[in-house]
């Protein structure tokens, strides 16, 4: 991953400040040229500048290839997360497994950068990928977390009895200036859960998320 290329990404303002600052020199030159004669070597120099800059200008990522990139660090992560867990294939046969992932726009670690794309999405450096899997007793969750600006990486696993889940929802965070969508799970601790995913994903998770609504209540009448 070229960490150096996905940091220009977030620092496109800087590079739109820099643009702008030659606009004026620009224009500045014009005005010397006009008054003094002296400006002519001033644009020849700023021009100059803008063209050995334009070629890396032009390689910079862009929304859907950061997008892509992203998305392309995980597609075999269900064998990594079982390992992870500690479980074979037929221990999480109760239903399939669920996938979501999405930027991380919830986090305020340090170092974590956020910027609005072209296409309106909000988009950070920190990338978050969470796998449910579901056992006879348990929901299993394995969450990867990585920074696409920097070779920084984080597993966590979480498991919840069925008994001990009170509820489970998709919801829009209003509250959160990035947007997003994500998955909301609630223990009978009051401790609660969120796992983000793309909105273009919204119809497939929430299929998914009545399929395990419907086998947490089988589970619990089982229990009964």
């Amino acid at each position: 991953m070229d960490y150096n290329r996905n940091m220009k990404y977030f620092d496109a303002d800087k590079a739109t400040l820099s643009r702008n600052v030659k606009i004026i020199l620009i224009i500045a030159g014009v005005l010397l040229l006009a008054a003094y004669g002296i400006g002519l070597l001033l644009i020849g120099v700023v021009i100059l500048f803008h063209f050995l800059d334009k070629s890396a200008n032009n390689k910079r990522i862009s929304d859907s290839e950061l997008d892509h990139l992203c998305e392309s660090q995980f597609s075999d992560l269900r064998a990594e997360a079982l390992n992870r867990i500690g479980l074979d294939e037929d221990e999480v046969s109760a239903a399939n497994h669920i996938q979501v992932s999405s930027y991380d726009t919830t986090s305020k670690g340090m170092g974590i950068k956020y910027r609005q794309g072209k296409d309106g999405v909000w988009r950070s450096s920190q990338y978050e990928v969470a796998l449910f899997f579901f056992s006879n007793d348990l929901v299993h969750c394995f969450v990867r977390r990585f920074s696409i600006i920097r070779n920084e990486q984080k597993d966590t696993v979480e498991e919840y009895f069925y008994r001990d889940i009170v509820s489970l929802k998709v919801d829009q965070n209003d509250k959160d200036a990035h947007g997003g969508e994500f998955i909301e799970l609630t223990t009978s601790a009051g401790t609660t859960f969120r796992y983000s995913f793309k909105k273009a994903d919204s119809e497939k998770v929430n299929r998914s998320i009545n399929a395990m609504r419907n086998l947490i209540k089988e589970k619990k009448q089982a229990m009964n």
